[in-house]
């Protein structure tokens, strides 16, 4: 079933990536065309940064205290004295 989400041809050969400057073939992970010498830097996946910041935000969302930061944002607008909302006092 996974086949027909994610359409793969088993031992199909991939796709080769052509110099931009001379059309020669290059390495699967070549930089630099060994026939005219031009920089032919490899394509970053357009998930990679959005997958980053996910990564980030679960890694801050382990480490920050949000109770202790929410106090001190209480604290410097003035609010730490007031009495909560539902109390007859």
């Amino acid at each position: 079933h996974l086949l027909r989400i994610f359409p793969v041809r088993l031992g199909a050969k991939r796709a080769e990536r052509l110099c931009r400057k001379c059309g020669s073939p290059l390495e699967r992970d070549e930089d630099i065309c060994r026939t005219c010498g031009a920089n032919n830097p490899v394509p970053i996946p357009w998930y990679t940064l959005p997958l980053g910041l996910v990564l980030w935000a679960i890694v801050i969302g382990y480490v920050v205290d949000f109770g202790d930061l929410w106090r001190f944002l209480d604290m410097l607008l003035g609010n730490a004295g007031d009495a909560p909302a539902g109390s007859a006092d």
